[in-house]
């Protein structure tokens, strides 16, 4: 007797996906996916060049005008600031002055500044009075090389004992520790209290000033004290000549001198 034929059967169905064919315009056509079958995702279309150019332009302008519109904001502060820091330095380097009159650098000449123009622009020199009018000296600017960058100091000169009577830094980025003892080291900044210029101011070693025209070195910080020596010598002989006679300014300094500020608390 033959053997009877084997039963077959149907293969499993796949189970059923959520998935739909998507085709090659995107469109679904309902067809549920089976094992195996490629799946083509929709793509997001991707920004033209000119909306990116457009996107980063809008960006930038806007972060532009942010920017200037702080610094217009902050800028009248800032020099308000820096003004009255300078003028409490103008009369730390100039002992006993109460008041000043301020002077400022036109074509090449040293004339006294306006008040009702404002603020002073460019190079500004003061010049400091006692308390009856008398003249005590100038506050001059000086800048030049240090160790780290630049130092930018003040210079309290008297014209008539023909002295350096004191010195302020207002700028430095010398090294923390070292470099900047040439704001604290007390007998280099007491060497310019009374210091002649003439020839020149010479640095010397620690301790060891026995001169007139020398200044105490700081251990450690030879750079940044040279440096300090050299601009002071270098700012004198520029500025003596030019500064005005303060014998013939003092009679008109109550009518344009400031009160000293007062010392921030």
């Amino acid at each position: 007797m033959a053997d009877p034929l084997p039963q077959t059967s149907s293969p499993p169905k796949p189970a059923s996906s959520n998935l739909t064919v998507i085709d090659d315009d995107g469109a679904r056509d309902g067809t549920d996916l089976c094992h195996g079958c490629d799946t083509k995702l929709p793509q997001a279309p991707q920004p033209s060049p000119l909306r990116l150019i457009l996107t980063l332009g809008i960006a930038g302008s806007l972060s532009g005008l942010l920017l200037v519109t702080v610094f217009l904001a902050t800028a009248p502060a800032i020099e308000r600031n820096r003004i009255e820091a300078l003028e409490r330095a103008a009369l730390d380097v100039l002992p006993g002055a109460e008041r000043f009159e301020v002077f400022v650098e036109q074509d090449g000449r040293v004339v006294r500044h306006d008040p009702s123009l404002g603020s002073p622009s460019g190079t500004t020199v003061y010049a400091g009075f006692d308390g009856d009018g008398e003249p005590i000296g100038f506050a001059i600017p000086g800048s030049g090389p240090g160790f780290q960058d630049t130092l930018e100091i003040l210079i309290g000169w008297d014209p008539f004992r023909r002295r350096v009577i004191g010195m302020a830094v207002l700028e430095t980025r010398e090294t923390p520790g070292l470099g900047d003892k040439i704001i604290t080291d007390p007998d280099f900044t007491a060497s310019f209290e009374s210091l002649s210029v003439e020839p020149t101011a010479v640095l010397v070693g620690p301790g060891a000033r026995s001169e007139e025209n020398e200044v105490d070195g700081i251990s450690g910080a030879t750079i940044s004290a040279q440096a300090i020596v050299n601009i002071v010598n270098d700012s004198v002989s520029a500025w003596d000549q030019r500064l005005p006679d303060l014998t013939t300014e003092s009679e008109q300094s109550k009518d344009t001198t400031r009160e000293r500020p007062e010392q921030a608390q």
